[in-house]
């Protein structure tokens, strides 16, 4: 049932497509603006779900300009820095942006004012590609400490209801003292393809396609999910975490009530002895990791400007329902 209800939502709602969602990452720069501008009384902004449709966030930029006597110079800036990155998202809900299409872009600022590596649009499908590359390289505890990670970063819309994104890096940190687990430190967690004493090597891959109506959206993707608030960590599921894959519901009927749910399939890393199997290659055998799933639903309701109240409620799981976390907040 809890595939079948998300399902039979966006049945009923085909016939009212005027969305379009591509989910902007947790660790954008850009939700510290956010909150700064709420704080300031610019944007009425509520943060206990990240990530947000980068849509939503070129409404809140216009939003701030509205007010822009609430704002600072250094705020004004920041605002128009980002309105470049989010020009196409700010188009598409604003009269005020126009482009020539079809546009087709390499290695410029173009028409956006954003460099991009490689910009596409025309009247029903964008595509938008980077590059990505970094080093960094630091002393920590007497030893020397690199990391270097290199990939590729997309994303676009299609037609009126589509929209996808791909965020691939494979990273190497080379130090005698690197923290392999992370357990006591902000840093999230990462899957360790290859490790050695001095070494580990391992890659992040964040996806996402998603389907969106009027009033709500359906995800299908692997990436960070932030619930609830907080800085260090937040009180219900932070990006400690890596990322799994999971389905997403959205649902928004009315600006003060919006509904989340999703159900994800988690990484255990504890061995299934029942699933062992010897091989005749030494060194070979075959263990599977028990199944783990998290199933989470919370329904917020926004009260008043600077007040909202989240109920609901999670579950982690393998075969049968093996703990419950009630949350709220």
């Amino acid at each position: 049932m809890k595939i079948k209800i998300p399902l039979l939502l966006l049945v009923l709602s085909l016939f009212s497509l005027n969305a379009q969602t591509v989910y902007e990452p947790v660790n954008s720069d850009v939700y510290p603006l956010l909150e700064r501008l709420f704080i300031n009384g610019a944007i009425e902004y509520h943060s206990e779900i990240k990530p947000i449709p980068r849509k939503e966030i070129g409404e809140y930029l216009l939003e701030a300009l509205v007010n822009r006597d609430k704002l600072t110079i250094v705020d004004i800036d920041d605002i128009k820095f980002y309105l470049k990155d989010f020009a196409d998202e700010v188009s598409f809900i604003s009269d005020t942006t126009h482009f020539n299409l079809p546009r087709v872009e390499f290695c410029t600022t173009g028409q956006t004012g954003r460099f991009r590596f490689f910009d596409y649009r025309d009247s029903t499908f964008t595509f938008n590609l980077d590059p990505i590359l970094g080093f960094e390289g630091a002393s920590m505890w007497g030893s020397g400490f690199t990391h270097r990670w290199n990939g590729l970063e997309f994303y676009g819309y299609v037609s009126d209801g589509w929209g996808y994104s791909l965020d691939f890096r494979d990273n190497l940190e080379t130090g005698e003292t690197i923290d392999k687990e992370r357990r006591n430190t902000p840093l999230t967690g990462v899957n360790i393809s290859k490790a050695d004493d001095n070494s580990i090597e391992y890659s992040i891959v964040n996806a996402e396609v998603n389907y969106s109506w009027n009033i709500g959206n359906l995800s299908i993707g692997k990436y960070y999910l932030n619930l609830g608030s907080g800085k260090a960590g937040q009180i219900i599921m932070s990006d400690k975490a890596p990322s799994f894959p999971m389905i997403r519901l959205d649902i928004k009927p009315v600006k003060w009530l919006s509904f989340i749910y999703f159900h994800g399939w988690l990484k255990s890393n504890i061995p299934d002895s029942s699933t062992y199997r010897s091989t005749s290659v030494e060194g070979r055998e075959s263990i599977s990791d028990i199944s783990k799933y998290i199933a989470s639903h919370m329904l917020s309701f926004y009260i008043a400007d600077d007040i909202s109240l989240s109920i609901g409620e999670s579950v982690v799981y393998r075969n049968g329902l093996a703990s419950f976390i009630f949350m709220a907040g």
